[in-house]
């Protein structure tokens, strides 16, 4: 019976071998699309991932760049602000920031000092008649008070000059007074003829810094 069914067998398959070999052809095709279809998906997935980490490495540059921007904007901005920070520690410069203004004042001046001194970085309040080595790199705001006699015209010219300077300063008082001359009638005409005199109370703060190479007390 065996024999019998596998010579029918082969006897359909001999009497339609066209048919068996387009079976045949048409399986080996199914599974070889299939094989290449998998390959494909597998490819694809594969570009999508590596896509998707391309975007993501390109965005991470572009920050980086930006990064890399701001901090150059930031070092310039910082290096401009330096300059602008008052060296509180260098003494020369000190004195001459003081004569300039007692030039303005003249013979009219009767006090220009420092009224007080607050470390921003250690937030305690220093003296800088010391030796202020210890606080190099500290920034500081400190307050001047100025007393004078003296012309309207005379304080108007040193509130310019203190809105001139490259330094930040800030005018925190303005105090003017009517200054009362004791004359005789004799003096009145030609007291008629001069501007008139003021008492004056300025303060004023100023930012600045105890530099590296500061002339340190």
């Amino acid at each position: 019976m065996n024999a019998l069914d596998l010579s029918k067998v082969k006897n359909f398959l001999r009497k339609n071998i066209v048919c068996v070999i387009l079976v045949a052809v048409n399986l080996i095709l199914f599974i070889f699309v299939h094989f290449r279809q998998n390959q494909t998906e597998e490819v694809e997935r594969k570009t999508d991932a590596i896509s998707v980490k391309s975007s993501l490495i390109e965005k991470q540059m572009g920050e980086l760049k930006n990064i890399a921007s701001d901090l150059k904007n930031y070092k310039d901005l910082e290096a401009a602000l330096h300059k602008q920070y008052f060296d509180f520690g260098n003494r020369t410069a000190m004195y001459k920031f003081l004569v300039k203004f007692e030039k303005i004042l003249g013979k009219n001046s009767s006090n220009i000092a420092i009224s007080n001194t607050y470390d921003l970085t250690k937030s305690k309040t220093v003296a800088l008649n010391q030796d202020t080595s210890e606080y190099v790199g500290d920034f500081l705001l400190v307050d001047f008070t100025v007393n004078f006699q003296s012309t309207f015209s005379t304080v108007i010219t040193l509130l310019k000059t203190l809105r001139e300077q490259k330094y930040f300063t800030n005018v925190k008082k303005l105090d003017l007074k009517e200054h009362v001359e004791n004359t005789s009638r004799e003096d009145t005409v030609d007291l008629s003829k001069k501007e008139p005199k003021v008492n004056a109370t300025i303060v004023f703060s100023m930012l600045g810094q105890i530099g590296q190479g500061g002339d340190h007390a």
